[in-house]
């Protein structure tokens, strides 16, 4: 039977490259630098599906010594093994997941802050006003409908 805790490592190891590649994310984001996210969207794609298959890994190790599979199944793990080196290993993994699950919602503000300002640019080509305003004082719309030419040729 395989230990709960034998994927630990490679689990700390897929975490913290998640983090450096949502670091990586972060300033591109903020520098603008939108080429190159479609790149580091598959990389973080790629160790995310690693990162699921190790945890199922371990849950099915769980499951087999009869541990729940959450959170508590391996902390009972440990109370039974009582496999420190371990216990503080996956510490440093719930610590580390904290720390992409913040950078990651961080991230997220940033690519709708994008998304926004990208619609706005929009909007104001399209001759609809920015900030909802869709009515003037007189009561009429102020949005105008998008121009068409007809080309006859």
């Amino acid at each position: 039977m395989t230990s709960p805790a034998s994927t630990l490592s490679d689990e700390h190891t897929a975490i913290s490259s998640l983090i450096r590649l949502l670091q990586t994310e972060q300033a591109k984001l903020v520098a603008a630098d939108i080429e190159e996210l479609p790149a580091v969207i598959a990389e973080k794609a790629a160790i995310v599906a690693k990162m699921s298959e190790l945890a199922s890994h371990r849950q099915l190790a769980l499951m087999t010594a009869g541990l729940a599979l959450e959170q508590n199944g391996m902390e009972q793990w440990f109370a039974q093994t009582g496999d420190d080196a371990a216990r503080v290993l996956w510490q440093e993994l719930l610590s580390l997941a904290k720390s992409a699950e913040e950078l990651n919602r961080i991230n997220g503000k940033l690519i709708n802050q994008h998304a926004t300002h990208n619609q706005n640019a929009l909007n104001v080509l399209q001759g609809i006003p920015v900030g909802g305003n869709f009515y003037g004082a007189n009561g009429k719309s102020m949005t105008k409908p998008p121009t068409r030419k007809l080309i006859i040729g």
